[in-house]
């Protein structure tokens, strides 16, 4: 203890020195620079004043010693001494150190967000060992999309590959699978893969053992599974002793063998399943899954690790020439029998690979889908972070003209220009640095924000998205640049001083009218990327507007979907149309639900079936162009009076319809359709099959056009056949009460029918409409925000440069009113001077817009680049905001008492 106080009273000795020398030596510059200042009165030269009031004061020499060059110090004692002078000097001016830090901290900290979500979704690589080394093996000679798979022939054939390949994989994503445990069932997500999936990616089991290829030789033969360490986190309190444990997973029982590590979340960027099952299990997991009728379907993705030793040439040359072998084995002597150019496209089938370490980004994956938005909004914060600086450099400016007697002094004294430029750029680092941990705090704290929207789609979305090492390494990057971008400038400026009058009592005098140009400036570029901004978030939010507002064909309002897939649970067949039949009646009989019907997926959930036949209409040839894929949707009865669509001719199904064994095939069209098929003449009693007969299904009706898959989409023929399926399916129930009760009441009336039947993706249909816009909203959202803030921080420039130059003007402005100005001329005086410079930032921002608008035109619906309501309503917000931004400083102006302000120079 004793140590201890003699140590306390040590350092606090230490700091009262400390403290005590910094008090004198503050008080050696005061009265150095007010004799030096004595001095230029009397007329002599800088140099002269400064030599004098040295020797006065008590030496040249003792004086040059406290005054000293700190060129002269160590580097860290040098760049100490400035960062204490810096932080005095902004803690000084605390209210120039707040805007200037908050300002900084919107623009970095919007920085951050956005590039943490995209360092998440588009490029950081996959938890695994040597991710640079994992390659997607696709058909190289087909387009984009699901048909670039590869058959299971060569799938098969490069498994067994050693000389160029580590290990090549496959895995398939099944949405639900029931999982029951200790008496408690839920939905979960699973993926069925091959035996060598963990060992390709190099992934260590956390507790127990990964699937191996021994556990995927012969079908149904090992019920094992590995669980997610967030599922076995979340489903089972991280029970230790997990592994061996036996649970259920549609009906049938698995054992678990291990836990994956925190980390991993599988090969695709934001699916994160909760199960991995050997491919082998399917028939077990995947319900209507059959390895009699999957055996020449292709494999999609197929995942590889490549040698370290073999090139990505050498592996592409070596897997075309088993793809091309493969594939000939397969034809055979067909191939003779061929067009020629049919043989030639054949020959030039090559295989492509896919950088992999990233995760699948293929044909509807969360990176397809949300890559450009990202892009977009990366552009759109860099735009933010400009602006704020440039904000920021304005006030500098304006800081630096009120320092300039203290610049000038320190001129005076010795220090060379440079010397004072790195302490200039000491504290517009400090500022960026302040900015920069505050802009963490935000982007920390809109994470959260962020990640609801993403996830908000259609499909289950799984992201952790976390301040690491990356993302903190951008926030310096960004910082830095700041500082460079708004502290360089003003330094290079306050320091080009003129001594003698800048040493002076008239600060009229010292004025430089090139800084008061540089902020005009700064604020007609700030105007001018603020307008483009906001230019851009108005036909994003314009664009989103037209989707909602957009007449889909149905009635969104008051229905409630509930979806169920009975083979979770064994049911098969005609076992499953009788469930949906009891269903049915028991969901009409809820109080609050004014009709019922069931179809195969919701509207909008984008499950809809293409016809991959010809459709040929009965005494009608085919219609000229390439052949029609019409969607195919099976409903149940009261369909389209649930929904809300509109029958336009003939009639909806009746009961007779679903009766299988009338022979009667019933079927309903939609108008486009019924223009593609049957042109002019009338659909009703039309017959098509998918046979030159053409006597299979008969038209009773016509329903308008609907959109099925997306808001977006080109509304596409489609017709609708009477089925209560055998499969999975969702109901569709339109209320008339509130929608709590309505849910507990269907989840009871399931239970009542089977209490093990699993219900999910509950949720209303208008809510189905906004899932299916998440990317629109996303873009609209944050581009709207950041436009206001765009605009917020060009207010903030204007009133700051008006306010400066009422300051410097105060003089002249007395004079004015002092001569019987009036005072509305002097406010419309103040406030034609912002006008102007908001104007010309508009002119030249309408111009930027004209350009950058075309980027964006694919993110676009119903909404042209050039949209007038947009570029009229937007300058006139931001000519209405500057208005305000200046009427501040130019009612101050009109209050100049005319006498203090002539005596104050």
């Amino acid at each position: 203890m004793i140590w201890l106080r003699l140590f306390i009273h040590r350092l606090c000795g230490l700091f009262l020195k400390r403290k005590m020398e910094r008090d004198l030596e503050d008080e050696i510059r005061s009265h150095l620079d007010m004799q030096i200042e004595d001095n230029l009165r009397l007329g002599m030269s800088p140099e002269e004043a400064r030599y004098e009031a040295m020797r006065k004061f008590g030496g040249v020499e003792q004086v040059k010693e406290s005054y000293r060059d700190r060129s002269s110090l160590s580097a860290v004692d040098s760049t100490l001494q400035d960062l204490r002078y810096g932080l005095r000097m902004l803690w000084k001016d605390k209210g120039f150190t707040a805007i200037a830090v908050l300002s900084l901290a919107l623009g970095i900290g919007a920085n951050t967000a956005i590039f943490s979500l995209v360092d998440t979704v588009l490029l950081k690589m996959l938890p695994v060992k040597n991710p640079e080394q994992l390659v997607f093996l696709e058909r190289g000679d087909v387009p984009l999309g699901p048909q670039r798979s590869l058959s299971r022939a060569f799938f098969e054939q490069a498994r067994a590959q050693r000389q160029t390949l580590a290990g090549v994989c496959a895995f398939e994503t099944d949405p639900r699978v029931n999982v029951a445990f200790d008496g408690q069932a839920e939905v979960a997500n699973a993926q069925r893969v091959t035996g060598n999936f963990f060992a390709v990616l190099g992934v260590n089991a956390l507790l127990g053992r990964n699937v191996t290829e021994e556990d995927d030789k012969v079908p149904g033969a090992h019920p094992v599974v590995v669980i997610s360490h967030g599922y076995w986190r979340r489903r089972f309190a991280s029970d230790p002793a997990i592994v061996g444990k036996i649970i259920s997973l549609n009906g049938h029982p698995f054992t678990v063998i291990g836990v994956t590590p925190p980390e991993f979340f599988g090969a695709v960027v934001g699916e994160a399943p909760d199960i991995w099952a050997p491919m082998m299990m399917s028939e077990q997991i995947s319900p209507g899954y059959s390895f009699k009728r999957q055996s020449y379907n292709p494999v999609y993705p197929v995942l590889a690790r490549l040698k370290p030793e073999v090139s990505e040439q050498q592996a592409r040359t070596m897997l075309t020439e088993l793809l091309r072998q493969t594939a000939l084995e397969e034809v055979g002597i067909e191939i003779e029998l061929w067009s020629q150019e049919r043989q030639q496209a054949f020959r030039r089938q090559n295989i492509a690979l896919i950088p992999a370490s990233r995760g699948f980004g293929g044909f509807a994956s969360l990176r397809m889908r949300f890559s450009e938005p990202l892009r977009i909004l990366m552009a759109v914060v860099g735009l933010i972070l400009l602006i704020a600086c440039a904000n920021v450099a304005n006030l500098s400016l304006a800081r630096a003209t009120a320092r300039q007697k203290e610049i000038a002094v320190r001129l005076a004294l010795g220090a060379s220009r440079f010397r004072l430029i790195r302490q200039l750029l000491t504290e517009s680092l400090l500022l960026a640095g302040l900015g920069g941990a505050l802009g963490l705090v935000l982007a920390w704290w809109s994470n959260h924000f962020l990640l609801a929207l993403v996830a908000s789609g259609r499909s289950p979305v799984s992201l952790n998205v976390t301040l690491d090492a990356r993302v903190l390494a951008f926030t310096a990057a960004a910082s830095v640049l700041a500082a460079i971008l708004f502290g360089l400038a003003p330094a290079w400026r306050a320091t080009a001083v003129d001594l003698t009058p800048a040493l002076k009592d008239s600060s009229r005098s010292a004025e430089g009218g090139a800084r008061l140009t540089a902020g005009k400036s700064l604020v007609v570029m700030q105007v001018a990327l603020s307008l483009s901004l906001l230019i851009i978030a108005g036909l994003f939010v314009r664009s989103l507007g037209k989707l909602y507002a957009l007449d889909a064909g149905f009635k969104k309002e008051n229905v409630l979907l509930v979806s169920t897939d009975p083979r979770m649970i064994g049911y098969q067949g005609k076992q499953i149309a009788a469930l949906y039949q009891r269903l049915l009646e028991r969901f009409k009989t809820i109080p609050g639900v004014r009709s019922a019907s069931l179809g195969w997926a919701g509207l909008l959930s984008g499950a809809w079936i293409k016809n991959l036949g010809t459709l040929h209409v009965q005494g009608q040839p085919a219609p000229p162009g390439g052949p029609n894929r019409p969607q195919i949707v099976g409903v149940g009865p009261d369909y389209f009076e649930t929904v809300g669509m509109t029958i336009l001719r003939g009639r909806s199904f009746t009961a007779r319809d679903f009766d299988r064994e009338s022979g009667q095939k019933a079927v309903i069209v939609n108008e486009t359709f019924a223009r593609y098929y049957f042109g002019e003449a009338d659909p009703i009693g039309q017959r098509f099959g998918y046979n030159a007969a053409g006597d299979e299904s008969e038209v009773v009706g016509v329903v308008k056009d609907t959109k099925h898959s997306s808001l977006r989409e080109t509304t596409q023929s489609a017709f609708y056949g009477p089925d209560f399926g055998q499969r999975d399916t969702t109901f569709q129930l339109r209320t008339a009460a509130e929608l709590t009760g309505v849910i507990a009441a269907v989840r009871q009336a399931a239970r009542e029918i089977d209490a093990n039947l699993p219900l999910y993706n509950i949720k209303t249909l208008a809510t189905q409409v906004d899932e299916s816009l998440a990317q629109e909203r996303l873009i609209s959202t944050l581009s709207g925000f950041f436009g206001l803030l765009s605009l917020s921080l060009a207010g903030i420039g204007m009133y700051g440069i008006l306010a400066y130059s009422v300051s410097r003007r105060t003089r002249e402005i007395g004079i004015r009113i002092s001569l019987g100005a009036h005072p509305g001329a002097v406010l419309r005086m103040v406030l034609r001077q912002g006008l102007m410079l908001t104007l010309l930032g508009v002119g030249i921002g309408l111009a930027a817009s004209l350009g950058a608008t075309r980027l964006v035109e694919s993110q676009l619906y119903d909404t042209t680049p050039t949209d007038p309501v947009t570029f009229v309503v937007t300058p006139i917000l931001l000519l209405t905001v500057a208005l305000i931004a200046g009427l501040v400083p130019a009612r101050r102006a009109t209050n100049v008492d005319p006498l203090i302000a002539i005596r104050q120079e």
